[in-house]
């Protein structure tokens, strides 16, 4: 049986909050307006100051805005947030340390509370296979704007 590694997305393999990164660069290219943007940053801060212990409503709040969008064009959408801004945000150590990992024969699971789409893009890019992360709903290829299944603290 196989060694078990599992990685954070956040704070270790990314020197930033993924979503955060995210929601900056959709407000930059406006496809999110200031209201939005400084409401979910707001409560983000709330957040991090553990002012707010269960994220569930923000992240709720934060994913409405796909409600209706394609998952093609989203996926679309963070292949160009991921090639312009995520990429750089990456720690050039761990790619090694992964390679590493790999060499060994060891097993690698990314686990974060970060949106599938976004999960998906960095793992694909490392070459890691499995994740359990935050699920977006999609029903006919199209995003409700709601998460999936209950959310862990």
């Amino acid at each position: 049986m196989n060694e078990l590694v599992i990685l954070d997305l956040d704070g270790v393999i990314l020197r930033e909050q993924s979503q955060l990164i995210f929601l900056k660069y959709l407000f930059k290219k406006k496809i999110i307006g200031l209201f939005f943007y400084l409401k979910i940053y707001f409560w983000f801060i709330l957040y991090k100051l553990g002012l707010i212990e269960d994220p569930k409503k923000i992240m709720d709040f934060a994913f409405s805005f796909l409600k209706g969008k394609k998952v093609a064009d989203v996926e679309k959408i963070v292949e160009i947030f991921f090639s312009e801004k995520l990429r750089e945000f990456i720690f050039s150590e761990i790619i090694d340390i992964i390679k590493e990992h790999k060499l060994k024969g060891r097993e690698l699971v990314i686990i974060s509370n970060a949106v599938d789409v976004i999960v998906d893009r960095v793992t694909e890019f490392l070459g890691i296979k499995n994740y359990i992360c935050t699920q977006l709903e999609k029903t006919n290829g199209i995003f409700t704007g709601k998460i999936l299944g209950k959310f862990q603290k």
